[in-house]
């Protein structure tokens, strides 16, 4: 089946319909206010922005450099995400990872729930048994368990 389209041959038609697209899916109401009391800001001045919408001053320059860097697209103003960029990795103790893999080497069926039975016997750590199964997952990853 053909497919008619009216505005083949409309010059500037690609660039239009990208925008479109870009300012209906990928520009958050966040960033329309943002960029909202950004011209509120330039109109008014700080006293009147702070008091109609309690934005402090570093953070309208935050934003506002936000935009330069963007080159004016309001997509910069969208919110980032606030994960961390390194995140915290578990530190398994050595003396507790050598027991594990020891044991594990005697007895390759021993559970979470007996190796930390056994460390706590031992006098090694006192671990509850869904941490033991946290380490256990790492040193598999890690290939020091088969």
């Amino acid at each position: 089946m053909r497919q008619f389209n009216k505005f083949k041959g409309t010059k500037g038609w690609i660039s239009t319909w990208e925008r479109v697209i870009r300012f209906r899916d990928m520009i958050q109401e966040i960033a329309k206010k943002r960029a909202t009391i950004l011209t509120f800001w330039c109109k008014y001045g700080l006293a009147a922005t702070r008091e109609a919408y309690g934005v402090s001053r570093p953070t309208l320059y935050r934003w506002q450099a936000k935009l330069k860097e963007t080159k004016g697209k309001l997509e910069g103003l969208n919110k980032g995400s606030t994960a961390p960029k390194t995140k915290r990795r578990r530190i398994i103790p050595l003396i507790v990872q050598n027991f594990i893999i020891h044991e594990r080497q005697y007895d390759p069926t021993l559970s979470k729930d007996k190796l930390a039975v056994l460390l706590k016997r031992d006098g090694v750590a006192s671990y509850s048994a869904s941490t033991v199964g946290r380490m256990l997952g790492d040193l598999k990853k890690q290939g020091k368990l088969g």
